[in-house]
């Protein structure tokens, strides 16, 4: 058995000392419902959201399973959670920030944070050669990091250096 991993639901809250970034006027989607709009804080320990009505949620990195920025059906930031529980479909959530241009800069946060958190439950596995790098590429990803990356940026409006573009950006 692995370490617990989880999400809490929050009654009070302190910003944390480790912050890396703070994002107010964020809102929260759990599983399409909707928490209404606070301030994220994507801290070197866990990612925080909290509002003004008391309300708020912590998530430790190695439960989110996947994130990534979404355009559909609104500009923000999804995570798709994983419990460990392999019955259930895993629980989903968006911050959606006011401001959408910040998105990269969030995404680029919210994955230097994760890199600080691996996940404990992976124990190398597929790791043939037990160097601990299951076969990553300069970016340190691996296969599956790979295809995930390829199947994103294909979505996505490239410049000619093949960097992500912003919305409206290039046009005219």
């Amino acid at each position: 058995l692995g370490p617990i991993i989880r999400m809490e639901v929050l009654t009070s809250f302190t910003e944390p000392a480790n912050n890396r970034w703070r994002q107010p006027s964020t809102a929260l989607l759990v599983n399409e419902e909707n928490w209404g709009s606070g301030t994220l804080y994507v801290a070197d320990s866990k990612v925080f959201w909290w509002n003004e009505k008391d309300k708020g949620l912590s998530l430790e990195y190695p439960c989110i399973m996947l994130h990534a920025i979404s355009r559909e059906p609104q500009a923000s930031i999804y995570c798709q959670l994983n419990f460990g529980d392999d019955d259930e479909s895993p629980p989903e959530i968006r911050f959606v920030p006011e401001d959408s241009h910040i998105l990269e800069v969030l995404f680029a946060t919210f994955s230097q944070c994760q890199a600080l958190h691996p996940d404990p439950m992976s124990d190398d596995e597929g790791d043939e050669d037990g160097d601990g790098d299951d076969d990553v590429n300069e970016d340190g990803l691996n296969a599956q990091g790979q295809a995930i990356l390829q199947m994103l940026q294909a979505q996505l409006p490239m410049d000619g250096n093949g960097h992500a573009m912003a919305e409206g950006e290039g046009e005219g």
